[in-house]
């Protein structure tokens, strides 16, 4: 067999396969392919053949083989070239330790598509469907990132194929009635309510999800807001900005993740005197900074230990809650009224009517009611068995 770069050789054991080796200027490519591993000695040759074809390529776009940095180096350096905030890199990190596995120690030209597909598919089986999409996300950033450092690698993500969530998931409460929501402000006003502090707190959370009950804002979006942007006179409440996370840290004012969540929400009657009477109390601390909800100090509010908060209160009183039923129940209320859809879009913040649709969700009394509609001819319920 001739075959130039291209040698048959043998293992010790007397096992076939072809050797590629290529030398240029200043690295030289070596790529092992048994044969064993094909249906056949011709389609094992097909695939030296390719791999000699791509790294003669390669090598004159000036392309990298030595050096060939591993997964976990790769994801490392993926930060460096895709800009991301604290919680995003934290997120990220958490999803690609967890599915990684072996692979990660592995150099990124001698990951299979087939190893990869296995990873993929076995992350499937204990992670959603929308996790299993980030995580997919991650590798491709990965094999960009060696792409962008000169790697000679092919990006195998856009041949994989990805598999079905096999986890069973029980969807989140969202329906909400303003009686429950009542009890759980009561629950929130009794929660350490003998410490000082923990009174403080309490009256925080109230008036914080007492604004998103009559706006329907994200809880980034009202743990940003200040005294500049509350317009008594004009009764408008101006959101262009959320409490985010920079590339260092988190925990800090940020613009809004789209233009469209920037917008001008009118500040209902009830609203307004319930922020006003918020205001003159808040303006009697001396850390107070113009900024509504923030904890005795002054400090941002982490959103996580908000988050953390309203979850003890919940399972203390026994009402299911969490702060996004808020806007859940906004967008259901403004549906339900029959205002215009495009209105609901603008308020919500959203890019299209079909989210704010999403976020409208029916009870259980307008499904009965709706089924309830439905009614059996009377040619039909003459049929019907005695």
């Amino acid at each position: 067999m001739k075959e130039k770069y291209i040698s048959k050789r043998f293992t010790k054991k007397g096992t076939p396969y072809f050797q590629v080796f290529i030398r240029s200027k200043n690295q030289s490519i070596t790529k092992v392919i048994p044969i064993t591993d094909y249906p056949s000695e011709k389609e094992a040759l097909m695939v030296a053949r390719a791999f000699r074809q791509d790294t003669l390529e390669a090598i004159h776009n000036g392309l990298k083989f030595t050096d060939i940095p591993t997964a976990d180096k790769l994801f490392d350096r993926k930060f460096d070239i895709f800009a991301v905030n604290f919680k995003t890199k934290k997120n990220h990190t958490s999803i690609y330790n967890i599915g990684k596995q072996d692979l990660g120690n592995k150099k990124i030209t001698d990951i299979t598509l087939a190893e990869l597909q296995s990873n993929i598919n076995k992350y499937a089986e204990t992670h959603s469907a929308k996790m299993i999409s980030h995580y997919i996300s991650i590798w491709k950033q990965i094999y960009k990132t060696a792409q962008m450092d000169n790697i000679a690698v092919k990006d195998i993500t856009i041949l994989l194929k990805t598999p079905k969530s096999r986890k069973i998931t029980k969807s989140k409460p969202v329906d909400l009635s303003d009686d429950d929501f009542d009890k759980f402000l009561d629950a929130v006003k009794r929660y350490n309510a003998i410490h000082k502090d923990g009174a403080y707190n309490s009256d925080i959370v109230i008036h914080l999800l007492l604004t998103m009950y009559y706006t329907g804002i994200r809880p980034a979006e009202c743990l940003a807001l200040t005294e500049k942007d509350i317009d008594f006179e004009n009764n408008t409440i101006t959101i262009n900005k959320i409490v985010g996370s920079s590339t260092t840290e988190k925990g800090v004012l940020t613009p809004p993740k789209n233009e469209n969540a920037k917008r001008i929400i009118p500040l209902s009657k009830e609203l307004k005197t319930i922020l006003g009477a918020f205001l003159c109390a808040r303006k009697q601390n001396k850390n107070y900074t113009g900024i509504l909800f923030t904890d005795k100090e002054g400090n941002l509010l982490d959103i996580d230990y908000l988050s953390n908060y309203i979850r003890l209160v919940s399972r203390q009183c026994g009402i299911p809650f969490n702060m996004y039923m808020l806007r859940h129940k906004f967008s259901t209320e403004l549906f339900k009224a029959g205002e215009n859809p495009r209105v609901i879009q603008d308020l919500m913040g959203h890019g299209s009517q079909s989210m704010s649709l999403y976020y409208a969700r029916s009870n259980k009394e307008d499904r009965e009611n709706a089924v309830n509609k439905i009614t059996i001819k009377k040619n039909r319920q003459n049929r019907l068995p005695v």
